[in-house]
């Protein structure tokens, strides 16, 4: 016997939860227990998809079945031709974050991508432009740059450093010190970059900035560790502060994104073994060492600010790149590689971020997880979040943002995005992470005029 809740289609409302057979009498049941005599159609949703079937030996424990008299399904799941070849071909990650159904039509368009092997949709899973976010999408003989967009190499960096009683206890002050970060950097570029096998481009005096939208520098102190044993194997300190880095390869990624457009056309896949693929794959990879040695200037811009001279790099992580692993090209789009010992899920600005360990098979999961909370609402939206609040002068731990665009700030406000406590735990209870530790935010940076 299966578990099932049957409902009418048009008045989702009047339901009814059933215990029912391998084959159930649908119509009769929904005659006896709904007063519905006029199905004519019906639809199985399972999850955040929905196939129209009359064979109803497919319905599996939990279903939602829908009976219509004739008219189109209602409802937000993303209607599929059956349940069998989409689910071998997309997954969604999500229970407690929730997904908009834009960003599973999303999904599913992608899915429908010649040469796909499978996609992955993360709690964290947004709609984009045209591509959704927080997703990975492998394929074996193609390569599809527009999945991966402009900001090629955009990633987090993690760094330890020596939390003094000044930076504890007066946050206002450690933010007054972070300045001069907006133009370019003073200090030994071609040496910096030559760290990097970096050769010069037009792009390199943004390199060492933050740029805008989502992307910040971020000050945290350990708020609480989950696994003490875990969280010491990596030299992590209880004591210590932490500077965390989210920005890309700024106009360069961009640039590269665009010559591929002008060159192969807009969404086109490029067979693997193609030139076109492998000089992609070569401004791909450069993109990737830039936007990593980006990420090194901005915290040596903030840790001279701040008179800090030592500092331990914990880790540098991509999560819009591509990636070859075992025989798939990884398109990793709002996505953090979990084939690594250890990971980073940035919170929303104003709430925890947390360091996590992956654990059981990652292949299930693309060898990715959350790269942050997702958004919740558009920029658009969130710009009306400024008729309801004010910009308070700390977050809820006492930290203190600098953002002096008023749009931007409401922009990127933690109401909108998904609350990141349910992203992770959506992962951990999945199997994929073990949660380390938790961080707060002291002293977010996001841009000064």
């Amino acid at each position: 016997m299966k578990r099932i809740t049957l409902a009418i289609n048009a008045n989702q409302k009047k339901q009814t939860v059933l215990l029912v057979d391998s084959n159930p009498d649908l119509r009769s049941l929904a005659k006896n227990k709904l007063s519905f005599s006029k199905t004519k159609r019906v639809y199985i949703q399972r999850k955040n998809f929905a196939v129209e079937s009359l064979d109803f030996s497919i319905i599996e424990q939990n279903d939602l079945v829908l009976v219509s008299a004739g008219e189109d399904y209602i409802g937000k799941a993303v209607m599929v031709q059956a349940f069998v070849e989409q689910e071998s071909k997309v997954r969604v990650i999500c229970n407690k974050a929730g997904v908009e159904d834009s960003a599973l039509k999303q999904l599913e368009a992608v899915s429908q991508l010649p040469g796909l092997n499978y996609a992955v949709g993360m709690p964290d899973l947004h709609a984009g432009n045209q591509f959704p976010i927080g997703a990975v999408f492998s394929f074996t003989n193609y390569l599809y740059p527009d999945l991966i967009g402009g900001d090629i190499g955009c990633g987090m960096a993690l760094y330890k450093f020596k939390a003094s009683k000044n930076i504890v206890s007066r946050p206002q002050k450690v933010a007054d010190s972070i300045v001069e970060m907006e133009g370019g950097w003073k200090g030994d570029l071609s040496g910096w970059m030559s760290n990097y096998g970096l050769p010069s481009t037009s792009f390199d005096s943004s390199l060492g900035t933050i740029g805008r939208g989502n992307h910040f520098a971020e000050i945290q102190l350990v708020h609480e560790i989950y696994d003490q044993d875990t969280f010491h194997s990596f030299g992590l300190e209880k004591d210590a502060a932490y500077l965390l880095v989210h920005s890309g390869s700024r106009g360069l990624g961009k640039h590269i994104l665009e010559q591929h457009i002008e060159n192969c056309g807009r969404g086109v896949g490029l067979p693997a073994d193609s030139k076109e693929a492998q000089d992609y794959l070569i401004m791909h990879d450069q993109a990737l060492r830039w936007a990593k040695c980006n990420r090194s200037i901005i915290a040596q811009r903030i840790f001279d600010s701040m008179g800090i001279y030592k500092s331990e790099l914990i880790l540098d992580i991509w999560h819009n790149n591509i990636s070859k692993i075992e025989g798939e090209y990884l398109h990793r789009k709002g996505a953090a590689p979990s084939n690594v010992p250890l990971i980073v899920i940035p919170g929303s600005r104003g709430t925890l971020s947390y360091v996590v360990v992956p654990t059981g098979d990652q292949k299930l999961n693309g060898y990715s997880v959350a790269h942050g909370a997702g958004r919740e609402l558009s920029r658009q939206k969130a710009l009306t979040l400024n008729q309801k609040f004010k910009k308070p002068k700390t977050n809820v731990y006492g930290g203190v943002v600098i953002c002096e665009d008023d749009d931007l700030y409401f922009e990127e406000a933690p109401n909108a995005y998904k609350n990141i406590d349910n992203v992770v735990q959506d992962l951990q209870d999945q199997g994929i992470v073990k949660i380390v530790a938790s961080f707060k935010p002291l002293v977010t940076y996001k841009m000064r005029k």
